[in-house]
C-alpha cells in the first residue's frame, strides 16, 4: 500500500526533480520501512520504466526525474564517453 500511495505522489508532482531521500521519507511516512532506499529507486524504476531517469554521484543521493519532464527542469545533452570527467564532491 505504501508503495502504491508513493507512486500516487509522485506521479501528481512530476514536473519535478526528487531525489532519493525525499522519496524514502515519503514512502517511510505511510508507515513502511520495509525496504532500503536504493531498494526503493529500484523499485520505482522497474514500475516507471524508461520514463524515469536516475542521476547518480559519489556521496550525494540520486536525482530522479520523469524523462517526459527533463528537458523543461535540466539541460540535457549527448555525451561522448571520452569527454566525460568524474567530479569529486
Amino acid at each position: 500500500m505504501a508503495f502504491e500511495t508513493t507512486v500516487s505522489a509522485v506521479t501528481a508532482e512530476s514536473p519535478r526533480v526528487w531525489n532519493s531521500v525525499e522519496f524514502y521519507d515519503l514512502y517511510q511516512s505511510n508507515f513502511e520501512r520495509d525496504i532500503s532506499r536504493r531498494t526503493l529507486v529500484t523499485k520505482l524504476l522497474e514500475y516507471f520504466g524508461s520514463d524515469l531517469f536516475v542521476l547518480s554521484g559519489t556521496g550525494v543521493a540520486s536525482l530522479l526525474v520523469f524523462r517526459s519532464k527533463a528537458s523543461s527542469l535540466l539541460r540535457l545533452v549527448p555525451s561522448n564517453d571520452e569527454d566525460d570527467v568524474e567530479i569529486e564532491l
